[in-house]
């Protein structure tokens, strides 16, 4: 009679990293390409990475040129996200196939893991400032909006997803459905609420995109005159004590996106973003933090600083919460793991490494309740490195 392999840890890393890979939505489709930096034993929570932007340069006509430094661009990434989950069994379980320990066991908890990590990589979505509203709900003209609005931004053609709250989905799938012409393609669409391939994204679904919600005044105003690279932005004139949610997205009058390349004006209002949540004080005034802004050079975004007293107006409506979908390409966000040390002494311990994640796994054995003690965990962190790669749709959450 055939018997069952003892499982190792090693077994239990693999098929655990293997079911948490595949649960990934938003993780498995953003840039992971600078993990690398973080494969050495030992990372501490906290570690820093610096990530290098493309340098930007400008050009000019005439037989006369002007040398221009090389600066390259870098922003931090905080490796300082520890997610575990526990899990603790009987001796006896130790026993079953991997096949039939994932099922009971490991399935449940990467399935977990992989939803909770989720909605912390969304976070990112908030420094995302290009911005559509739309009062009813989600259409292919958003969508092709949202693609235009990206590439102003020179955003890549290629790997650009749009993942949708799961009711919007109903609505686009819905509306959209006459013009696939395969009867099976239709009948996947409402078996699995996922539409495939359409104005130029990959459509997928998430009932994890975070809710915003926009405060009782929508109008303010800029309070001095900021300079040239700022990431603060003092406001004043909105109501007292009125909480600026993070993700919240504004324009200033008189200040123009431009085209990122050739840095002329688009003719629309540049779309700032809120990156943290604050609560004014009982004049109504602040200090909102953005994302750098440049009127001059090659760093230049915006057609010209704003002034003093010129008129802020947040996106969306007053009192107001929003789902949102976002459109993005993969290059415009990025997430790192890191390895953990493994144990030293008498617990054993296994680190698996898939597509750039990195989970290590610990088992222990209580002996006074024979029960083995497994404890995975992964050591993460997430940045948008692009925020003119993607565009947020919201749709009034009622």
């Amino acid at each position: 009679m055939a018997t069952n392999t003892p499982l190792t840890i090693d077994m239990i890393t693999k098929r655990a990293l293997a079911t948490l890979h595949g649960e990934l939505i938003f993780p498995g489709m953003i840039n992971r390409q600078y993990d690398n930096s973080f494969a050495t034993t030992g990372a501490k929570i906290g570690s820093d990475l610096r990530i290098r932007k493309p340098a930007q340069y400008t050009t000019a006509l005439g037989k006369v040129a002007i040398a221009q430094n090389s600066v390259e661009q870098e922003t931090t990434l905080k490796v300082d996200k520890q997610r575990h989950v526990m899990l603790e069994f009987g001796s006896a379980e130790m026993t079953l196939s991997i096949d039939d320990y994932e099922d009971r066991f490991l399935r449940p908890a990467m399935e977990q893991m992989a939803s909770d990590m989720e909605q912390d990589v969304y976070g990112v979505v908030a420094e995302v400032g290009n911005t559509i509203v739309q009062p009813t709900s989600l259409t292919l003209k958003d969508a092709l909006l949202a693609g235009a609005k990206m590439t102003a931004g020179t955003t890549s053609m290629s790997d650009r997803y749009l993942i949708t709250n799961p009711f919007d989905m109903v609505d686009i799938v819905d509306s959209l459905k006459s013009v696939f012409q395969d009867s099976t393609e239709i009948a996947s669409q409402y078996k699995k609420g996922i539409m495939g391939v359409s104005a130029g994204f990959d459509w997928y679904q998430s009932n994890r995109l975070p809710l915003i919600t926009i405060g009782a005044d929508v109008a303010g105003a800029v309070n001095g005159n900021p300079a040239e690279g700022f990431t603060s932005l003092a406001v004043t004139g909105f109501g007292a004590n009125q909480v600026i949610q993070a993700g919240t997205t504004f324009t200033i009058a008189g200040v123009n996106a431009v085209q990122v390349e050739t840095k002329a004006d688009l003719g629309v209002s540049y779309q700032f973003a809120v990156l943290e949540s604050v609560t004014l004080d009982g004049t109504g005034a602040g200090t909102l933090t953005i994302n750098p802004v440049f009127a001059t050079g090659a760093r230049k975004n915006v057609t010209a600083l704003p002034t003093d007293l010129a008129v802020i107006t947040l996106s969306g409506s007053a009192n107001t919460t929003y789902r949102q979908s976002i459109a993005f390409q993969r290059d415009a966000f990025t997430m790192a793991t890191a390895d953990l040390v493994l144990p030293s002494g008498g617990a054993k311990g296994s680190r698996s490494l898939q597509d750039g994640i990195s989970m290590r796994i610990n088992k222990d054995w209580d002996i006074t309740n024979d029960n083995d003690i497994c404890r995975a965990d992964i050591l993460y962190g997430y940045k948008c490195l692009r925020p003119e790669y993607a565009t947020k749709i919201w749709i009034p959450n009622v």
